[in-house]
């Protein structure tokens, strides 16, 4: 598509960046602080509609943070610094303080994993802020195109793919937990109810209550048809003797 309007890559990179330039140095460092934060903006919009805790304002000061960095390291890495002697010159390496980011945010996106039992839960979020500060970076660089493609690529790995391994990856996973009499033949009625709506039962686990006439019935599952599963959660919580507690996915 470029190469029919006669531009390559780096040619629509280095418009961009002129576009931009004409601001001045301090303009342009808005600009790209305004760009960095309306980016992280989208991710972090895409998965706060999702529910997960680190939304837009985190993805925002992760990629605004970077951008800091980057522009900062720049402005210290281009500044005219004093010889030392006669044949010593101060340099600086921008790319140093890309290296320290990185690595914070790493023990950041860490710190957004939780460990239940036998499942990890967060590896996504905590990928996704990683990502997002390496767009900060770019954005920080001067790269808008590089950036605005890489979010582009972020909202359709966690919007596009979540579709597709929803509907044709193994299935969607989830966790209940019932309040049932203490006996075998509810505790097998719900198990029956849930295969017939096309779930597949991972583990389970029943704790008897104080005084012994009732029961918690912990679940994990795997389903795909998530609408039979609603409808069958429906019709059990219409029985008088089973009551739902808790019921989420994973």
């Amino acid at each position: 598509m470029l190469q029919e309007l006669g531009l390559s890559w780096t040619a629509l990179d280095e418009r961009i960046s002129a576009y931009f330039a004409v601001f001045g140095i301090g303009g342009e460092m808005l600009v790209r602080l305004v760009l960095a934060a309306f980016l992280g903006a989208i991710v972090g919009i895409e998965r706060e509609l999702r529910g997960h805790q680190a939304g837009m304002r985190t993805f925002m000061l992760v990629t605004v943070g970077a951008t800091i960095a980057m522009l900062v390291s720049w402005s210290f890495a281009y500044q005219q610094w004093p010889s030392v002697g006669e044949s010593n010159q101060i340099t600086i390496d921008p790319a140093r303080v890309a290296y320290g980011v990185m690595t914070g945010v790493g023990f950041l996106g860490a710190g957004n994993i939780l460990q239940n039992r036998s499942q990890v839960r967060g590896l996504t979020t905590a990928a996704g802020i990683w990502a997002t500060a390496a767009i900060g970076l770019a954005v920080g660089n001067g790269l808008y195109l590089l950036a605005a493609t890489a979010t582009v690529l972020m909202l359709v790995v966690f919007s596009g793919l979540h579709f597709a391994e929803r509907h044709l990856g193994p299935g969607q996973r989830g966790e209940m937990t019932f309040l049932v009499p203490w006996n075998n033949e509810v505790d097998q009625s719900i198990r029956d109810k849930l295969k017939a709506s096309g779930a597949r039962i991972t583990s389970s686990r029943i704790s008897r209550k104080p005084g012994g006439s009732e029961a918690e019935l912990e679940l994990r599952i795997v389903f795909k048809r998530h609408r039979r599963i609603s409808q069958m959660l429906a019709a059990l919580e219409k029985q008088p003797d089973i009551e739902l507690i808790t019921w989420r996915r994973t």
